[in-house]
């Protein structure tokens, strides 16, 4: 469910409620849920886009408009072509996101998004995600960038959990991409690099696709 009130001030109220319903589950087993998927609430005028709720972060969101001929089927998670994404996987759909999108500007866009997090007396797992573009018919290009403060993973795998403060964990990524598109054929080019640094070794991955 989704809708958009306009506001007799100006701008849209929009709010989005999505749910996960799974045809041949009658038990739940596969985890269906009231508002498991984008869930939000924002403003969107002529400064642009501003929501609060559940939703992909920048990092991941913006990277269609980066290079949508990977970002698509080859980078879905869910298709048949892979069981994992190869690039922008510090990008997530996460609860207690503030997005902000700024207007098309000539075809220049950016994004930016922090994401509240597993806040304890022990760590303070928050993220940080922006990122820029420039698209039109034929042609995008742009980057983002991703922090994950007090959170490490193994090299290994993309499993994220929170890690404490005085650890000084953090996992840090950095993604440049372009796309050219011509009688309607897309083809994409995309470098991503990820630093895992657990407070004891720091690693770095560079992904090419």
């Amino acid at each position: 469910m989704s809708g958009v009130d306009k506001l007799d001030f100006g701008g849209d109220l929009v709010w989005v409620l999505e749910s996960r319903f799974r045809v041949g589950d009658p038990y739940g087993k596969e985890g269906t849920a009231f508002g498991s998927r984008d869930t939000y609430i924002g403003y969107k005028g002529g400064f642009g886009f501003a929501r609060f709720g559940k939703m992909d972060n920048a990092y991941k969101n913006i990277y269609k408009n980066i290079a949508p001929s990977v970002e698509g089927t080859m980078n879905d998670s869910s298709s048949y072509m892979g069981s994992s994404s190869m690039l922008r996987r510090l990008g997530d759909r996460q609860g207690s996101v503030i997005f902000y999108e700024t207007p098309n500007l000539s075809g220049f866009g950016a994004q930016a998004s922090y994401t509240i997090g597993d806040q304890t007396d022990k760590h303070n797992a928050v993220d940080y995600n922006i990122g820029a573009f420039y698209k039109n018919d034929m042609f995008n290009i742009g980057a983002a960038y991703s922090l994950k403060d007090d959170q490490t993973s193994n090299y290994k795998t993309s499993n994220i959990k929170a890690a404490a403060s005085d650890v000084g964990a953090d996992i840090v990524g950095y993604l440049v991409g372009a796309n050219v598109k011509f009688v309607g054929v897309g083809l994409g080019a995309s470098w991503e690099r990820v630093i895992r640094d657990d407070g004891k070794v720091s690693r770095d991955q560079d992904t090419y696709a």
